[in-house]
């Protein structure tokens, strides 16, 4: 493969996207079926989502990571019915400062343990640790507390009222699995580059890193 300088290659495998041989109706003389190739103009110093800088880290986390909920294009922050449900599956308002967040049933990482609001709270302390720096640190330490309710339910307080409530709770944090990075000094997670480390519960999984050539998902 070759690239332009500065360029690298995000190869995402997409199940939908199968090609066979016209002849045979077989696909094992493809080399590349399911697959999809995308230059990107940089690459990610990072993919695990609180330690992403740049926007193509961003992009890539986001194939492999989920959100709480996802804000629909052209949707406005303070507009709630602009919300789509990601990795809950539901959401409600208790009162002027309190969101109640309930996990898909059935959520679960790529190594096949399940999602849980233990995750959701473990993720919204890296992202508000001082420590660990995230750029989204300002919109989550001191502002939304966090806490699980029963394993797949989870409540955040708010500091203050906002009309962005629900935007702040979901847009700025990817949630990352607990039992994967709470057994890792946070100290050496920008250090720490191992693929086995890099679970999501988003449709990609991670496959491979060849640094300065191609990123496989």
């Amino acid at each position: 493969m070759s690239l332009r300088p500065g360029a690298m290659a995000l190869l995402a495998a997409v199940a939908a996207l199968g090609c066979r041989n016209a002849e045979s109706g077989s696909s094992s003389d493809c080399t590349q079926c399911g697959t999809v190739v995308i230059a990107a103009t940089g690459e990610p110093s990072a993919i695990v989502p609180p330690l992403v800088m740049e926007t193509v880290g961003r992009d890539v986390g986001d194939l492999i990571y989920e959100r709480l909920a996802d804000l629909s294009p052209g949707g406005a922050p303070v507009d709630t019915a602009a919300f789509r449900p990601r990795l809950a599956s539901r959401w409600e308002r208790i009162d002027s400062l309190d969101l109640r967040f309930h996990i898909r049933p059935g959520a679960s990482w790529h190594d096949g343990r399940p999602v849980t609001a233990e995750d959701v709270v473990f993720s919204f302390g890296v992202y508000a640790d001082s420590m660990v720096d995230a750029q989204a640190r300002s919109y989550v330490a001191n502002r939304i507390a966090v806490v699980a309710e029963d394993s797949a339910t989870v409540r955040m307080h708010f500091a203050a009222p906002s009309a962005e409530q629900l935007y702040d709770a979901t847009y700025h944090v990817r949630i990352i699995p607990r039992h994967v990075w709470s057994a890792i000094p946070r100290a050496g997670w920008a250090a720490d580059t191992a693929g086995a480390h890099l679970i999501g519960s988003g449709p990609y999984r991670f496959a491979g890193w060849q640094r300065g050539q191609a990123l496989t998902l």
